[in-house]
């Protein structure tokens, strides 16, 4: 479910509606597009980062990667194409992996709890490209106030932002009656790139990457649209400062005055499909993780405190130039600090840098390696590549085949999953 190819027109957003299980809605006049044959697949691009109390490090990050290996070790298994991975942070030792259908399970001390945590397969459509449950967040507050936030594809294929509220925090049970959508980023032409990754900031603020609708290329030119929700991260108060309303604009956010309501809400553009995010609990960085088109796939970080964020795309995919007529104004550009390239694309790319489909991870806070800890660990779905970067330097750790998230724990300590249905333990 992160496949490289797929597009449409940008949108607006609609009126609220008076009814208590609706939320916003983006409305994109529907476009016509004749999709080519999808380049290689990049199976998922899902998951969410609660934001987590900080923790100072153990020792110090500005060190080399030489030398540094990790293990991947079976954690728990049986889940169905799991999508992403989180934890509560209530002090109740539990992990959460949402399943592509539509449904969380509870997983406590190496145990996966029969009884779903939630279940909203009537609401998810997952039956084609990269549809399905794709995000999970919970609430900083979620100790207190039960509540959790995740992204999923509509039947009719649009991207949704709901929140869901357990009856008392500690439950292992969610009603699906709680589910109640906050926010609706329409996607009629295609079935990939929807993006769908949840993290909550230190500032307390959600951030929601969203993919630029799909088809090569960008064709539709959404992602360097303002006025686009695609092809973008959304900054989004969801807190209890905006009363009766689902969300507010985040007064923080740049483009909070503009007459467009999507632009509003846009913290960065020019991406393709972001394929994770997730906020360092230590510095409050963001990290994201750009699923590429036929050359690279990328890694970028920036400060939630920056005003103006522009990832690129479809000027540019990686280092390189895309789509000439995109580049017009690049105001606040970010390079990447780490690619991988593409064999046979790239003159000179060679093992082990290599990639096909990027899923992003965590910046490592765990105890369990300390040689890891200020590295940021990610991998590769289809060569099964999994990677530290940091300080400049990227090093392969270990491989593991078709990873499609990552999560962590409480304690910092980070999680995989592979689309067969596999928890792994990174130490």
């Amino acid at each position: 479910m992160h496949s490289r190819n797929t597009g449409t027109a940008a949108g607006q957003f609609g009126p609220v509606d008076a009814c208590d299980d609706c939320g916003m809605t983006l409305s994109v006049p529907r476009v016509s597009v004749v999709v080519a044959a999808f380049l290689a697949t990049s199976m998922l691009v899902f998951v969410p980062t609660s934001a987590a109390t900080n923790t100072a490090d153990p020792v110090p990050t500005a060190r080399s990667l030489a030398g540094v290996t990790a293990s991947l070790n079976p954690y728990v298994a049986g889940f169905q194409s799991p999508t992403a991975v989180a934890a509560a942070q209530d002090g109740r030792g539990r992990l959460f992996v949402a399943e592509r259908a539509g449904v969380i399970r509870v997983v406590k001390s190496g145990k996966r709890y029969k009884t779903p945590y939630l279940n909203i397969k009537s609401k998810v459509g997952s039956s084609s490209g990269e549809q399905g449950l794709l995000g999970l967040a919970f609430s900083p507050g979620f100790k207190r106030n039960g509540t959790l936030f995740v992204t999923y594809t509509a039947k009719n294929g649009a991207l949704v932002l709901a929140r869901a509220k357990a009856k008392k925090p500690g439950k292992n049970k969610v009603p699906k009656s709680s589910v109640k959508t906050v926010l609706t980023v329409p996607h009629p032409d295609a079935t990939n790139h929807n993006g769908g990754s949840l993290a909550f900031g230190s500032d307390g603020l959600l951030y929601l990457g969203t993919g630029d609708g799909g088809g090569g290329g960008d064709p539709q030119r959404r992602a360097q649209r303002l006025t686009s929700p695609l092809g973008k991260i959304l900054r989004l108060n969801v807190n209890k400062s905006c009363g009766k309303k689902r969300y507010c604009v985040p007064a923080k956010n740049t483009y909070r005055k503009a007459p467009s309501s999507t632009k509003r809400l846009v913290f960065a553009n020019g991406l393709r499909n972001p394929w994770k995010i997730s906020i360092d609990r230590a510095t409050g960085n963001l990290w994201v993780a750009d699923v590429g088109q036929g050359k690279y796939e990328e890694v970028n970080v920036v400060s939630p405190a920056q005003r103006t964020v522009n990832f690129g795309w479809s000027c540019k995919e990686g280092p390189a130039g895309f789509n000439n007529d995109q580049c017009g104004n690049l105001a606040g550009y970010v390079a990447p600090v780490a690619t991988l390239c593409h064999e046979g694309e790239v003159a000179g790319c060679s093992a082990p840098l290599i990639g096909k489909s990027i899923i992003g991870g965590h910046v490592y806070r765990g105890r369990s390696n300390l040689s890891l800890v200020g590295a940021y660990v990610f991998a590769d779905f289809i060569t099964g590549r999994v990677f530290a970067y940091r300080d400049g330097q990227t090093r392969q750790l270990a491989s593991l085949g078709y990873v499609t998230s990552f999560g962590e724990s409480e304690e910092g300590e980070l999680f995989a999953v592979t689309y067969s249905g596999t928890l792994y333990r990174l130490g």
